[in-house]
């Protein structure tokens, strides 16, 4: 990047990249400008001095004109916040979302219900237990009382800026609640825009060690282009049962404690939902997904590991005489293909990619052609690099180096 941006530079380029939403979607109705910016400044209000982790989620609620005359209580909310913005904007982060006792002016035809999937996706972030995020703090199921229920909010807000956990929109301009998801294709250029233009150099400046994608719709989008290892995990109004979403609440929990620990996250574990099948490409035919990941080597790969006289020396480590190599599960092996690598690696034999829990094949790749890659070498010498504590995840798409590389080691035992 060629600096930091000044406030000057961002709200230029929040202005450009608004212009190029009405030039591009002009049939999409839209926040207008000065919500927009608004909703730039509670996010920025409460942006961590250093960053380690991003949630990126889709956007805000579309905030109309009778929501723009409403605003925040000021005696109430700034003797907590002192300088905290007080337009009312339908975004987690504007504390008057989902609480009209903080708001004064005239109720519109628009109920302020809020966005409680949020805060519980916020508690997770912060849980101590992941057993116990304790919900019940930031819900009005849980704590009925207003100025209670405010200050837990509160509480919450400030312990993940301590944290260095901030939530990120793929989109400026508010895609719920103003029909514009009645055009999926002009929502996906949306995104595309937001984040050519603005989004991308938030996210780099920022130099999180890792990213939490709210939405497979927006990994759709922008998670081949992110340089910065993540995980995608459903939307919580997606359509799941109750086990299934407290599993990605808890996953959560289990990502940001590694990661401020400087720690992988740890492998994901339960039911994963089948996603809807895609068409059949060189790299699917077909794809299956299977109910579960794998959590160690599978036992087809461990018996030509035996077979070459390795022996196991961890849950997906072997070695033979000196000859270490590691073996990577993977159940993303479709339009994209998923490559890992930890610095630690770096003198080992081999790193097996093993994709065969989705009908996809077993690669053997060299250790040291692996690093010899332009894309491995550029990535070793950033900062992100070295702020995800010296490993990296990313999925490329099939013409990529690392993908064609790995593909053409399909089934190399000769290697071992």
């Amino acid at each position: 990047m060629n600096g930091v941006k000044t406030e000057v530079d961002k709200e230029k380029e929040i202005e450009k990249t608004y212009h190029l939403i009405k030039e591009n979607c002009p049939h999409i109705r839209i926040d207008c400008l000065e919500t927009v910016k608004q909703v730039e400044e509670y996010r920025q209000y409460w942006k961590p001095d250093k960053t380690n982790i991003v949630l990126l989620a889709e956007s805000h609620v579309y905030t109309d004109q009778n929501d723009s005359k409403r605003k925040l209580n000021q005696c109430f909310i700034q003797k907590s916040l002192p300088g905290y913005p007080l337009n009312f904007v339908r975004f987690v982060y504007c504390l008057g979302y989902g609480e009209d006792e903080l708001l004064n002016g005239e109720k519109g035809s628009r109920e302020n219900a809020g966005t409680p999937q949020f805060w519980k996706i916020f508690a997770s972030c912060i849980a101590t237990n992941p057993d116990n995020p304790r919900y019940y703090r930031v819900l009005k199921s849980g704590t009925s009382c207003f100025a209670e229920r405010l200050q837990n909010k509160i509480s919450v807000l400030k312990e993940m800026k301590q944290n260095g956990i901030w939530l990120l929109d793929a989109s400026i301009v508010g895609l719920y609640g103003n029909g514009a998801k009645n055009d999926l294709s002009a929502c996906d250029r949306i995104i595309e825009i937001c984040w050519n233009n603005y989004i991308e150099g938030i996210v780099e400046q920022a130099e999180p060690k890792f990213v939490i994608i709210i939405g497979k719709g927006v990994e759709k989008i922008v998670g081949h282009k992110l340089k910065i290892p993540f995980e995608v995990i459903d939307l919580p109004s997606a359509w799941l049962d109750a086990s299934s979403l407290r599993r990605n609440f808890r996953r959560y929990t289990e990502i940001c404690t590694a990661i401020l620990n400087n720690q992988p996250p740890p492998p994901r574990t339960g039911t994963i939902q089948p996603a809807p099948k895609p068409p059949k490409t060189r790299l699917n035919q077909p794809l299956h997904q299977p109910s579960a990941p794998q959590k160690q080597t599978s036992s087809k790969l461990e018996n030509i590991l035996t077979e070459h006289g390795y022996k196991q020396t961890s849950k997906n480590g072997w070695v033979k005489s000196n000859r270490f190599v590691q073996v990577v599960n993977s159940l993303e092996y479709d339009f994209y293909v998923r490559v890992t690598w930890k610095e630690k690696w770096r003198n080992y034999h081999a790193i097996i990619f093993d994709y065969s829990a989705v009908n996809g094949p077993i690669c053997v790749v060299p250790t040291g052609a692996l690093f010899e890659t332009n894309f491995v070498n550029e990535k070793r010498k950033t900062a992100a690099y070295a702020n995800s504590g010296y490993w990296w995840t990313q999925k490329f798409p099939e013409d990529h180096e690392l993908s064609q590389l790995v593909i053409k080691h399909k089934n190399r035992w000769d290697l071992l």
